[in-house]
């Protein structure tokens, strides 16, 4: 705790794309790395990640795979395939999953404010369609809780928002700004 000093930096009721964004701003690293409250990192999944970086100059952000657990009293998603839970996990655009270069944000700009869900795949599909190369490392080095209070339920709203993000993708690489973001 000595060596990375704690700050807190106010940001009350803003909601989570503010949240991360007032992160963003706030931070002094070159690499910047989420962790939302009720997902877990395993040990040594920042360590890996960086290290990927640092190996690999040309990749914006590395990302992983992340384990479902679900929650005693949760009810198990249609989505979520039982390979989720016992084996390698799922390989999907989640804040907590990935360890993004700095620059990455100035280039493609920070998470959506206007969004109440699907932020994290807006943001990795702006990354997409701007041709930048990622990679998804293939451990599973994130648990991703599935309980009562998910946000990323599928029902009819949440449903067209995940639409709205996936047609602004489409709009911007039929633009020409399209390209790969998974390299590795």
């Amino acid at each position: 705790a000595r060596q990375f000093p704690a700050r807190v930096v106010p940001n009350a009721g803003r909601g989570v794309s503010a949240a991360r964004n007032t992160g963003i701003v706030a931070s002094r690293g070159d690499v910047i790395a989420f962790l939302d409250h009720d997902d877990v990192w395993e040990p040594g999944k920042l360590e890996r990640q960086v290290a990927c970086l640092r190996e690999h100059p040309e990749l914006s952000y590395a990302s992983c795979r992340a384990r479902v657990v679900i929650e005693p009293g949760a009810e198990r998603p249609r989505w979520v395939r039982e390979e989720y839970i016992t084996g390698r996990g799922f390989r999907m655009a989640i804040a907590s999953a990935v360890a993004v270069r700095r620059e990455t944000f100035d280039e493609v700009g920070l998470f959506a404010t206007d969004m109440t869900l699907g932020e994290d795949l807006d943001w990795a599909l702006r990354v997409r369609d701007a041709g930048m190369k990622t990679v998804i490392l293939e451990a599973a080095l994130v648990r991703y809780r599935i309980h009562d209070e998910n946000t990323t339920v599928i029902n009819p709203e949440n449903a067209a928002m995940y639409l709205r993000v996936l047609r602004s993708s489409l709009a911007r690489r039929r633009a020409g700004a399209g390209g790969s973001a998974h390299a590795g």
